[in-house]
C-alpha cells in the first residue's frame, strides 16, 4: 500500500505537535483548554482528526502562534457535512473501497444535477 497523501489535517497537526512540545505543553493539557480527550488532541496532531476553527483558535492562543500561520487551509473553510464525509473517508481502509466510495458521492452529485435541470 502506498503512503498516505499528505493532507492540511497533516500539515496544522505536525505544526501544533511541534509548537506544543516547544512550549513543553502536555497533550492532557491542550485537550483541557479544548474540552476533549487526550486522544483526540493526539489524532489530530496526526492529522486524523481536523479541528474546527473555533479549536483552532483556542490552540493558537494557548500555543501562543498566530493564526495567520493557518490562512487560506481549506479545512478552515469546510462546513460540519464536509468534515463528516472527509473523516469517515479516511477510515475506508482499502483503494477499492475508496474508488467506490468516490463512484458513489459522484453518483449522488450527478443525480441532483439532473434533477436542477
Amino acid at each position: 500500500m502506498s503512503a498516505p497523501a499528505l493532507t492540511d489535517a497533516n500539515v496544522v497537526g505536525a505544526l501544533i505537535a511541534r509548537s506544543r512540545k516547544a512550549k513543553g505543553v502536555f497533550q492532557s493539557e491542550l485537550a483541557q483548554v479544548l474540552s476533549v480527550q487526550q486522544t483526540w488532541i493526539s489524532r489530530m496532531e496526526r492529522g486524523l482528526v481536523e479541528p474546527t476553527p473555533t479549536q483552532l483558535l483556542a490552540i493558537c492562543d494557548r500555543l501562543e502562534i498566530d493564526p495567520e500561520t493557518f490562512a487560506g487551509l481549506p479545512l478552515l473553510t469546510r462546513s460540519d457535512d464536509e468534515r463528516l464525509i472527509l473523516a469517515a473517508y479516511r477510515r475506508i481502509r482499502t483503494e477499492s473501497a475508496r474508488e467506490d466510495a468516490i463512484r458513489i458521492i459522484n453518483s449522488i452529485g450527478a443525480l441532483q444535477e439532473n434533477a436542477s435541470c
